[in-house]
């Protein structure tokens, strides 16, 4: 790898991870920060659902590293296979995905050594065998993706051995392939290298230097809101998972916000539903999803805002103006969130949503239902 490619990595790190009015950005693009074990039961859910949509969380991890990858190697003008996958190991444990080892790197067949991964260490607490030869996730997505975006072929990615000693370690293969799904042929179209080079802020990330962190990054890998663990996912890409996700199951996209929630909140903490809807509205904030705050809160009816929704943003940019709110997410979060502060049930709507392109923030009303 070109030494000041090195020389960078070294220097700014973590650093280069910024809070910008209400999304997190690293080099610039716009991340989301989701909790790990959120994100694997929703896999577990899509999974099981009659939809048959686990395949669009790895599709979302091949387009954010497809295009990550491109970015990377334009703007650091790499050209060699090798010094591409290095760099992208050094990315994976800035954004939460592990430690990645590179084992073999060619256009016919490459392997890559993942440990201290907590998302891959979560995937298996979810009941998921261990040594499954093929398995659709968003990490093998993100593997795939790489190799895509260097040799500009299809790849399949199979697990092919879980080591478990003092860290669990997992090794990957991947083979040519040519299937590609519809969702990423057009997504690929739809975020074109072009459109997502943006300027790098260097005077930002230097200036972060001295600021609070506002996450904890561990040596393993991973990155921390509080004491939940997470990942950071490109916002243009996941705002098109999610609308393709709206199309084909609202109901998980619900369940997936109620789960953040669950992630992000830590368990008896709070002596009354104001503190708890404070705490729970600044970790939402700090994840990346926008700027949210409470209007009003009562207990059978409560109003809230959400500046700069990162979904419903990115969406309205990358593919047009929608006539239906898109935010389900954070109407699930929301419900949860009133849930636990009130102990009864609240159905949240979404009454206004910039993707609809006529109000400059979204608007949420949730209300307590009969029991």
């Amino acid at each position: 790898m070109p030494s000041f490619v090195k020389l960078l990595s070294k220097i700014f790190g973590h650093k280069s991870i910024y809070f910008e009015e209400g999304e997190i950005k690293i080099w610039n693009v716009s991340m989301v920060f989701i909790p790990t074990k959120a994100l694997v039961l929703l896999h577990s859910y899509l999974k099981k659902n009659k939809t048959n949509s686990s395949s669009l969380l790895y599709d979302l991890g091949r387009l954010q590293a497809y295009n990550g990858t491109k970015l990377i190697m334009k703007f650091f003008g790499i050209k060699s296979s090798k010094e591409t996958w290095e760099l992208f190991a050094e990315q994976s444990q800035m954004i939460g995905k592990g430690t990645c080892n590179i084992i073999q790197i060619s256009k016919k067949k490459s392997a890559v050594r993942f440990s201290v991964s907590s998302f891959l260490d979560e995937y298996d607490k979810q009941s998921y065998p261990d040594n499954v030869e093929s398995e659709e996730n968003y990490l093998t997505g993100l593997i795939s993706g790489v190799s895509e975006a260097i040799f500009n072929l299809q790849y399949s990615v199979k697990r092919v051995k879980n080591v478990i000693g003092k860290r669990r370690e997992y090794l990957f293969e991947l083979f040519p392939n040519k299937e590609e799904s519809s969702f990423y042929k057009e997504s690929k179209k739809t975020l074109n290298l072009k459109q997502l080079m943006r300027p790098i802020k260097i005077g930002r990330i230097i200036k972060n230097v001295i600021e609070p962190k506002f996450m904890e990054y561990t040596d393993e890998g991973s990155i921390k809101i509080g004491k939940c663990e997470g990942i950071l996912i490109t916002n243009d890409a996941f705002s098109l998972f999610v609308e393709q996700l709206f199309i084909k199951d609202k109901k998980s996209l619900n369940k997936f916000g109620k789960d953040i929630g669950d992630s992000l909140l830590p368990e008896n903490r709070f002596r009354n539903p104001i503190d708890l809807i404070g705490y729970s509205i600044d970790s939402f904030s700090k994840s990346g999803w926008g700027e949210l705050r409470a209007i009003s809160i009562k207990k059978d009816s409560s109003v809230f805002e959400l500046e700069n929704s990162s979904v419903a943003k990115h969406l309205l940019k990358n593919v047009g103006a929608k006539k239906q709110p898109r935010d389900i997410i954070i109407c699930g979060y929301l419900e949860f969130v009133l849930k636990k502060a009130f102990k009864k049930s609240f159905k949240v709507n979404e009454v206004s949503c910039i993707v609809q392109g006529k109000s400059e923030r979204c608007a949420f009303i949730g209300k307590a239902t009969r029991q």
